[in-house]
């Protein structure tokens, strides 16, 4: 199994327990793939982008509360709103920028009843 691949079944691994920021998924696909060398966000958008149009991911925000707020957007108008962020940040994200992710399965056994959401201004 190469880099990537053990990438995304450690994302899938992580956000069936707990909420994954796009920071944690960033420095997973750096220790994971050997051809990220400076091409962080494309790797990382590109791993994410297929996670959620195999409907195996969420994007969103937590709540206080502990809901999970889902953007109601498409996987690609999802990663580019990714990608936007990430380069107005003019640098990596950092703990709690941009987004985060969940498993279906985990929003549903948690018994996270948070709406669907637009897209953060």
């Amino acid at each position: 199994m190469n880099g990537l691949e053990t990438a995304k079944r450690e994302i899938l691994a992580e956000c069936d327990r707990d909420h994954v920021g796009l920071w944690w998924v960033i420095k997973l696909i750096r220790q994971e793939s050997a051809r990220t060398h400076g091409n962080e966000q494309r790797e990382t958008l590109d791993v994410l982008k297929g996670l959620l149009e195999e409907g195996l991911i969420l994007v969103g925000q937590p709540t206080v509360e502990g809901d999970f707020l889902v953007w109601d957007t498409s996987p690609i108008d999802s990663i580019e709103h990714m990608r936007e962020e990430w380069n107005q940040l003019g640098r990596e994200p950092r703990l709690g920028e941009v987004a985060w992710f969940t498993t279906p399965r985990r929003r549903a056994d948690a018994d996270l009843t948070g709406s669907r959401e637009p897209l953060p201004k």
